[in-house]
């Protein structure tokens, strides 16, 4: 029940190394640890993801560290897929040979911001198509339930990830919160409030991205960091899975029956306290009877 499927290391922009992020698994008493750095996007800038010409160095080190701790937990690798093609490069997996030569050496593949408008992330119909062509495990990254299935039943959401056999990660972590309000007037200035500040920060980052040396620009970016840290810390900020409309509760009640499988992922970057803050999306789960879901209770099995 213990697993964290989604984490990020100093491969690309998380802060801790991938063995600091086994280490912190091991020492929550993790069974299973993904590292499931970005592949290379434009959103990443200043950094940079895993690249075609990286992938067969990052996959060989998380192999190593596979096999000096396979006796304490089992660890996997992985990436996660920008879902916007004007940021990330489709055509490096837009056949099943071409995704075979980049990913086929991977665990499991992650997309974020699919059918997210927010973030401008590719339709639903798109990511059926892309994902005929991997093999692999293939999940949704903490999606916000709501936007990625617009227009959708619960049992037609459930249906479709059944149907395409892909697993839905709940991801408990702040950074990927969603509001919860009622009051359709104040969701609007909490949203404006929030895409303002990330807004703000994305130019900053890019000025910072040009000039890193730049003591204002990172002094600034600190600010923007506590300010959205504030306004993410309010009750009315939860988890996606955990927001109050009748959908959400339709659509885990067909998720149980379809059988769909879920992870557990805090999309962490940064302290290696945020790899083991998982037990949000473990109390849901077992109150949702959902453990027979449990993709660790079908695949890479101790």
């Amino acid at each position: 029940m213990r697993i964290s499927l989604h984490n990020h290391s100093n491969r690309c922009d998380g802060e801790c190394t991938p063995e600091e992020i086994v280490w912190a698994a091991i020492e929550g008493g993790l069974s299973h640890v993904a590292i499931t750095d970005h592949l290379d996007s434009e959103k990443l800038r200043p950094f940079v993801g895993i690249t075609p010409e990286t992938m067969s160095d990052y996959v060989a080190e998380v192999r190593d560290l596979a096999a000096r701790y396979a006796d304490r937990i089992a660890v996997l690798a992985g990436v996660e897929i920008d879902f916007n093609r004007e940021r990330t490069a489709f055509d490096s997996f837009d056949t099943p040979e071409l995704a075979s030569e980049l990913l086929g050496g991977l665990d499991l593949v992650l997309f974020e911001y699919v059918q997210d408008s927010k973030w401008d992330g590719e339709d639903l119909a798109t990511f059926s198509d892309l994902r005929r062509n991997i093999s692999l495990p293939v999940g949704l990254a903490h999606p916000d339930l709501l936007a990625t299935f617009s227009g959708l039943s619960p049992e037609a959401a459930a249906g479709m990830l059944a149907e395409h056999n892909v697993f839905l990660e709940l991801c408990p972590s702040p950074r990927n919160a969603v509001l919860d309000l009622a009051d359709d007037l104040h969701r609007e200035q909490f949203e404006e409030d929030a895409l303002r500040l990330d807004d703000e920060y994305q130019m900053v980052l890019e000025e910072f991205g040009k000039d890193p040396g730049n003591e204002d620009l990172l002094k600034r970016m600190d600010e923007l960091h506590v300010k959205l840290a504030e306004l993410q810390s309010q009750e009315l900020w939860v988890p996606s899975y955990r927001v109050s409309d009748p959908f959400i509760k339709g659509f885990f009640h067909a998720v149980r029956q379809r059988g769909v499988l879920l992870s557990i992922g805090t999309d962490s970057h940064g302290h290696w306290e945020e790899v083991n803050a998982i037990d949000d999306a473990v109390d849901f789960i077992v109150k949702n009877d959902l453990t027979d879901n449990l993709i660790t209770a079908h695949l890479w099995q101790r």
